[in-house]
């Protein structure tokens, strides 16, 4: 039996990016890993962010957010494939839109670009 995990955004989602490999993936994932693990993985999220927070006075190539942006990925890959193109579509979008600004933003001030650009660094110098 599937479990049914409430996603506010479900909806959206669907519309935007329904046709893609990706969310086809994410919805299985989601799927696989049930509530209790879907918990884990979100707490865990919770955490990582929490930890970048209280590193906004470094510089985004600083060795301990490198280690945690690192972390935050991996914790994304629970959900689908992080290739640096959905990475950095990531980090535009959590200065774009408002939700995700917001909700960084909410944990700290400055929380959310300094989030964008240790994303968009990580992926620099991965290449």
């Amino acid at each position: 039996m599937k479990s049914k995990v409430v996603n506010p955004h479900a909806k959206e989602a669907k519309a935007k990016w329904g046709d893609t490999k990706s969310y086809q993936e994410s919805v299985d994932r989601v799927e696989a890993m049930g509530p209790a693990k879907l918990q884990q993985v979100l707490d865990e999220a919770d955490r990582i962010t929490q930890a970048i927070a209280k590193l906004l006075d470094k510089s985004p190539s600083d060795s301990k957010v490198i280690k945690l942006i690192a972390k935050h990925r991996d914790n994304l890959s629970n959900f689908y494939t992080v290739t640096d193109e959905i990475y950095t579509g990531l980090a535009k979008m959590y200065l774009e839109d408002p939700r995700f600004r917001d909700h960084y933003e909410s944990i700290c001030p400055g929380l959310a670009e300094f989030l964008s650009k240790a994303m968009l660094a990580s992926v620099e110098n991965q290449g």
